[in-house]
């Protein structure tokens, strides 16, 4: 039932080698973040605001997510994602990865002709997963998504600041 996450032996040498890596990598990802949320802050943004961080907690930041506040922007989530990609960041309307909405799940396209997991026989029950995580499907109506990459410098991690502010500028109420 859905990927296969087996590892082959040159996979796990590799692997170990680049998790080496992961500190410095995770510590660019942070420092562009920096940059993008007080650069964000500073202008005062009005038609996003970015997600809180737990407290005692620490994004490695592969992507963030921003909400998207529609009572303040003349324009829909969708529309204003797409104006800031076309500005040149990587920004998109949301986070399209809820397990249970992919079509092998939703389809049932598993375990051949069984119906095991959903419907099967030898348990006896019928399973649903459309809409068992009301909150977690709020949560990808409502925020969007940008993309951080450890290969971001300040000029960059700027740049992806100002499209934001940018197209804040041109869309708020």
């Amino acid at each position: 039932l859905g990927i296969n996450y087996r590892m082959t032996e040159l996979g796990a040498a590799i692997g170990r080698v680049q998790l080496q890596k992961l500190p410095q990598i995770v510590a660019r990802r942070r420092a562009a973040m920096e940059i993008i949320a007080a650069m964000l802050d500073e202008a005062e943004v009005q038609c996003m605001s970015l997600g809180k961080q737990i407290d005692g907690a620490r994004s490695a930041y592969w992507f963030y997510f921003a909400r998207f506040l529609a009572d303040r922007c003349k324009v829909s989530k969708e529309e204003f994602s797409a104006a800031v990609a076309a500005e040149g960041a990587p920004f998109s309307p949301g986070y399209p990865a809820l397990a249970y909405a992919n079509p092998y799940i939703m389809d049932r396209q598993t375990y051949g002709q069984s119906g095991c997991p959903w419907c099967c026989p030898f348990w006896g029950g019928e399973i649903s997963y459309e809409h068992c995580c009301p909150n977690a499907e709020l949560g990808t109506d409502i925020n969007m998504r940008g993309d951080v990459h450890e290969s971001f410098g300040e000029q960059e991690a700027a740049d992806v600041a100002r499209a934001i502010i940018k197209v804040d500028e041109a869309y708020r109420l």
